[in-house]
């Protein structure tokens, strides 16, 4: 048995996909963090639907999802001030603010010293890292002036940890070290998206990841590791990550198609100037402009929309890749309603719905199977025509493509300032589309409901915890299993269960 737990760090590597990161580990390209982390629990960890980052953030640091926070993405749309919230910018430091009563953060579930380093979910925390005011002098410094590489990161934010261990009063106000710190290594992120997953850039960083995660444990030439400084011994590592990955074959430049249909993006404020908003990468949030502030578009109005009454549906149809569509019924309440789903193949229409009520959803494929749950004897099992849980998704669809996706479609469609209409392609095209302009070429992603954009790898060792594999975890689980090692006062918001 190892020591009493008396710290949890938990280290987040944004956009690493499960398989990708284990194959790394296992062929000895990771071995610092095979060395001191692969002594525990190890598994695959599902992320949420659709696959971004700000979602899964807050999940991460929330153990809930979007039906109980008030952010449902990265981008959206509120009617009521007729504003477009774009989170992909300074704009993130407001989501602690925005988050809503209903859901606590893990820093106000946790007693002791916290801190959080890039997670920018820092409500509750006695410390965080950087501030916007910083993060502005840290961009024009490092990034225009200096042309820092984002790898640097790397080792900014370790050292910062390891600060915090040797001078806890400059962070803290006390003497004592901290109690729980979560990390996020943004880098991965910006070198995917750049060069791919399958790049030396992006291969070469996380490797860069690993020495500086071997530096936190032995220290260098700046601070004393924690092996050093007595820490290792009751402190638990968490090591997951936000999202997977996956390359699109082409990307296709959405702004002639909705000029062509008379769709006019919104700009914040202006009351009078459009009628939609999205941001797309593979998976679009549509939001339509309702009869009013407040409203939003009926079904029937969806489909003769407007003044030229234009069928908001076939057009997005239409969309070239498009394979998806899911959209509410007018009838719905939080507690009980239903949400439809439309498989498009060739010109073909494949109908589906997926039922809630309360917490368990029901799928319902009267015709074709798109899913392919079908197909594999555990997935088959969640067509029996029964309402289930979200335990029950992940037990049984963690595996496949579209992992528990009738369950957190539902949960993203229960947000009030949710989306009217979701949208996706299944990777093969890709967009980066938002608000009105095409952003830039990538052709590298991680919004779709696949297995590989969806599962990520989850390690956890140090005191006490015994070597195991996960057959399968959420990324919910997270929360319940840091409060618990640390004896907090689990939220009654949170979704997971502890995994220790």
């Amino acid at each position: 048995m190892g020591s009493k737990v008396e710290r949890v760090i938990q280290l987040i590597l944004d956009d690493v996909r499960a398989d990708q990161f284990f194959q790394l580990l296992d062929d000895g390209k990771l071995p610092k963090i095979r060395k001191y982390l692969g002594d525990g629990i190890r598994g695959n960890c599902t992320s949420i639907y659709p696959a971004i980052t700000v979602p899964a953030r807050l999940t991460l640091l929330t153990g809930a999802y979007p039906d109980a926070y008030s952010v449902p993405g990265m981008h959206w749309y509120e009617r009521r001030t007729n504003k477009i919230h774009n989170h992909a910018s300074l704009h993130s430091w407001d989501i602690p603010e925005m988050l809503g009563d209903r859901v606590k953060t893990l820093y106000e579930q946790v007693s002791g010293n916290t801190a959080d380093l890039f997670t920018l979910m820092h409500r509750g925390v006695d410390y965080n890292f950087p501030t916007k005011a910083q993060t502005v002098g840290i961009y024009i410094w490092h990034f225009y002036i200096l042309r820092t590489s984002v790898v640097k990161a790397n080792e900014f934010t370790v050292n910062k940890i390891l600060d915090m261990f040797t001078k806890p009063r400059k962070y803290f106000g006390n003497s004592d070290p901290p109690r729980f710190i979560s990390a996020w290594f943004f880098s991965s992120d910006d070198l995917m998206h750049d060069h791919g997953y399958d790049s030396r850039e992006y291969i070469s960083n996380l490797i860069d990841i690993d020495r500086q995660i071997g530096v936190l444990i032995e220290g260098n030439n700046k601070h004393d590791g924690l092996k050093q400084q007595g820490y290792l011994d009751d402190t638990v590592f968490i090591l997951s990550s936000d999202h997977g990955n996956y390359k699109a074959k082409r990307q296709v430049i959405l702004e002639p198609y909705f000029q062509q249909h008379g769709l006019i993006p919104i700009k914040s404020g202006k009351k009078n100037r459009g009628n939609f908003d999205v941001a797309m990468g593979a998976v679009g949030q549509f939001y339509f402009k309702g009869k009013d502030p407040n409203s939003r578009p009926t079904q029937a109005e969806l489909e003769k929309y407007g003044p030229n009454e234009l069928n908001l549906l076939k057009i997005l149809r239409g969309i070239d890749g498009m394979k998806l569509l899911y959209y509410r019924d007018d009838e719905n309440t939080p507690k009980k309603g239903m949400v439809h789903v439309e498989y498009l193949e060739d010109d073909t229409i494949i109908e589906g719905t997926i039922e809630y009520e309360g917490e368990k959803t029901r799928l319902t494929l009267p015709g074709k199977d798109f899913f392919g749950y079908s197909d594999d004897n555990m997935g088959a099992k969640m067509l029996d025509g029964k309402f289930h849980t979200l335990d029950e998704w992940i037990q049984h669809t963690h595996h496949l493509d579209f992992p528990a996706v009738a369950d957190y479609v539902v949960r993203l469609f229960k947000n009030p300032n949710s989306c009217d209409v979701l949208c996706s392609t299944l990777g093969e095209t890709i967009f980066n589309y938002e608000h009105g302009k095409t952003q830039n070429s990538h052709v590298y992603g991680h919004d779709i409901a696949t297995h590989t954009g969806m599962t990520t790898p989850l390690l956890i060792s140090g005191s006490n915890i015994t070597t195991r594999t996960l057959d399968h975890a959420k990324s919910s689980d997270l929360v319940p299993t840091i409060v618990k090692l640390l004896n907090g006062n689990l939220a009654p918001s949170v979704v997971g269960r502890s995994l220790v």
